[in-house]
Order: C-alpha cells, then structure tokens, then sequence
C-alpha cells in the first residue's frame, strides 16, 4: 500500500511529514532564511517550553548552507 501525504507551502518554507528516531514529525523547511541567529533563537526558545497545548519540537539541522529545518511534532 502506498502512503500519500500533503507538502504544505508557505512563504520562505515548506512543511511536510516524517519520522524522528520511531515518532511521527513534521519537517518544516526554511529556506532564504537570511538571518540564521534569529531562527536559532526561536529554536532555543521552543525547546525550553514543555507544555501539552504546546508542539513538541525536537530539533534543527542544516543540509545545505542557506537552508534550515525544523522538527515538530
């Protein structure tokens, strides 16, 4: 059987699903991101909250300079 899923396209990013170690996610890619640090910081931020009404948010990686992604749950 064939899974489909949906790519959600928003301004300067792409949101679509995934797994991170056995837990479904969604991968959020930014791209044309300019200023990193900002990103980085918001990061920092959603990984310090811990809260039921709150997405889980797992962590950030690069492949490509220039290029972000964020996983959430």
């Amino acid at each position: 059987m064939t899974k489909s899923f949906e790519v959600k396209v928003e301004e300067n990013s792409l949101k679509f699903p995934g797994k991170w170690e056995t837990t479904e996610v969604a991968f959020k890619q930014l791209s044309d991101i300019g200023d990193s640090q900002s990103i980085l910081k918001e990061a920092d931020l959603l990984a310090s909250l811990n809260h039921p009404h709150i997405v889980r948010f797992f962590g950030v990686f690069s492949l490509q300079p220039k290029e972000l992604y964020m996983v959430l749950e």
